[in-house]
């Protein structure tokens, strides 16, 4: 009597198990199936974004069946990482997402300028070509013009030298007096 019990009660294992199974699937294909052919362009700048031969790339396309993966691919060939359309699409993917790097970019501005300049000239090359999606924040984060007040008076005088006198009066007209009183105190 146990035997027949513990065979019912295995076949019964075996069929939830194996429906759970099919239901994970199909789940999976729709869910698929749906992303692709609503997003394959947006798919595509996104492999772009990521490089068809980056570990991350791979796996996304991975999932993919034959058909679909050479379509992205092929969509990833009309973009480039650095492409307006491409950071656009990744970003906005980002954003949608609540991502925040706002300590992040703290921690870069407190301590970029307190490495050696060519290390903190690699890093930025680096992440400018890693990550080119966060360029204006890493301008801003890099240099704000209220940055000059920790420059000493040779480098002002240095500024004052190479850049056009036009372009620099344009560019303090406005700014904090202090800023100004700077520059006029190295002319």
């Amino acid at each position: 009597m146990k035997t027949n019990k513990n065979n019912a009660n295995s076949i019964a294992e075996s069929k939830v198990i194996s429906a759970m199974d099919e239901i994970t699937r199909a789940t999976k294909k729709v869910l698929m199936d749906y992303v692709i052919s609503m997003y394959l362009i947006s798919f595509g700048k996104v492999i772009a974004y990521l490089g068809t031969e980056s570990v991350e790339g791979k796996d996304l396309l991975s999932g993919m069946d034959d058909k679909t993966r050479n379509a992205v691919v092929s969509f990833s060939k009309d973009f480039t990482k650095s492409d307006a359309k491409v950071t656009a699409e990744v970003e906005h993917i980002l954003t949608a997402s609540g991502m925040e790097f706002e300590q992040d970019y703290k921690v870069i501005k407190k301590y970029l300028l307190l490495t050696n300049h060519k290390c903190a000239e690699k890093i930025i090359k680096s992440f400018r070509e890693e990550t080119p999606i966060f360029q204006q924040k890493l301008n801003k984060c890099i240099f704000s013009f209220d940055d000059i007040l920790m420059l000493d008076n040779r480098a002002i005088q240095k500024i004052i030298q190479e850049v056009d006198q036009q372009t620099l009066a344009k560019a303090l007209k406005g700014t904090d007096p202090e800023i100004q009183d700077k520059f006029f105190a190295n002319m």
